[in-house]
C-alpha cells in the first residue's frame, strides 16, 4: 500500500469565494487483512477573515520557491496550532 493512502492533507483555493477548502484524512492499516480503517476524516473552510488566512497565502507563495516545502508546512501548522 502506498503511503498516500494512510494520510493526506489537501488545500484548495476558491478564488470566487476567496477562501481555502482544507481536507484531510488519516487511516490506520490492518496489515493482516490489508484493509484501511478511517481514524480521522475532515474538511474545513478558511475564510479571509479567519486567523491564519494571510499566513497560508504567504506559505503558498513561499512553497513555490522553497527547497524544503515540508519543513515550511510543519512551521505553518505549528503556528496555527499555537495561535
Amino acid at each position: 500500500m502506498e503511503e498516500a493512502l494512510y494520510k493526506k492533507l489537501s488545500f484548495y483555493f476558491d478564488s470566487d469565494q476567496h477562501c481555502f477548502k482544507i481536507s484531510g484524512y488519516v487511516n490506520d492499516v490492518d496489515m493482516k487483512k490489508k484493509k484501511l480503517t478511517p481514524v480521522f476524516h475532515g474538511i474545513s473552510t478558511l475564510k479571509a477573515s479567519d486567523q491564519g488566512y494571510r499566513e497560508l497565502i504567504r506559505f503558498c507563495y513561499a512553497c513555490n520557491k522553497s527547497p524544503t516545502p515540508e519543513d515550511d508546512c510543519r512551521k505553518y501548522l505549528l503556528f496555527v496550532l499555537d495561535s
